[in-house]
């Protein structure tokens, strides 16, 4: 491995499909609540080279997104996270 020095933030793409919510994956609900700037990126995008164009790339797990889900569920009238209910 290599060490780079990061400057500037990196450009983020989450790999996750057009029209859905950030809380419908936990990659993209981690990223909204902490107020970090992300691209949302699909097919479409990756198939034209765009991927090139981002320092950090990600898509959703889906056993952490069903712990996500399960938690909301739970919690969904609880202070603190309406916020993510939305």
């Amino acid at each position: 491995m290599e060490r780079v020095l990061l400057e500037k933030a990196p450009k983020i793409a989450v790999y996750t499909p057009p029209n859905r919510q950030p809380w419908d994956d936990a990659v993209t609900l981690a990223l909204t609540y902490a107020e970090i700037e992300y691209d949302q990126i699909y097919d479409e995008e990756v198939l034209a080279g765009k991927l090139s164009e981002y320092g950090l790339a990600s898509s959703a797990s889906r056993g952490f997104y069903r712990t996500i889900r399960k938690f909301l569920r739970s919690f969904r009238n609880a202070p603190g996270t309406s916020r993510m209910c939305r």
